[in-house]
């Protein structure tokens, strides 16, 4: 049954009781998780679960031992640092607000997600340089998926890829420049 269409919606839920529609839903969102899924409905929801984890104090962000020296470097150099996450914007500020260092909100400039396009985009890349009035040459752009990093590339920004234990890893022939660490950066 179309889940997705009106009459039909309706349809297939009355034919669940509550806890086979959970049951339904539960493993629709895991299947999106496990197959690390960017759809912004889904990380506006996990945005929103985490609101909850992180404001109890139950959550807290985990960072790279290299990441605070690098922000706090980078914004003495009076870089500007923004992020362009495929987690919602509420996602990213609950994320660096809850550090184990503090709240880290104040080293960002902005903060982007899916909203204003997909991250395998170039389009995506060209609206967020033009939202802040800066040439896209004058932008790098970090990321592990190398899909992104073609996308700001086209987009004719810098890309580097960051190289991170637990990612998936690059392909052997991906050409880009690899950083294991923001310690090698600026």
């Amino acid at each position: 049954m179309d889940a997705g269409h009106g009459e039909d919606f309706q349809a297939w839920l009355g034919s669940m009781d509550g806890a086979a529609f959970v049951n339904r839903a539960m493993e629709h969102l895991l299947g999106l998780m496990d197959g690390d899924s960017k759809s912004t409905g889904l990380k506006s929801l996990q945005g929103h679960i985490w609101k909850s984890g992180f404001e109890s104090g139950e959550l807290k962000s985990h960072l790279y031992d290299d990441v605070y020296p690098a922000l706090l470097r980078w914004s003495r150099r009076e870089i500007d640092i923004r992020i362009y996450s495929s987690g919602s914007v509420v996602a990213q500020k609950l994320f660096f607000g809850h550090t184990p260092l503090g709240d880290l909100r104040s080293f960002f400039k902005g903060f982007y997600d899916t909203t204003i396009g997909g991250k395998r985009e170039a389009v995506s890349y060209r609206k967020i340089s033009e939202e802040f009035a800066v040439d896209p040459k004058s932008i790098v752009f970090l990321s592990d998926n190398a899909s992104e990093i073609v996308a700001a590339t086209e987009a004719g920004m810098t890309a580097i890829a960051v190289v991170r234990p637990g990612n998936a890893p690059l392909s052997e022939n991906f050409v880009a420049p690899r950083v294991h660490s923001f310690a090698n950066l600026w």
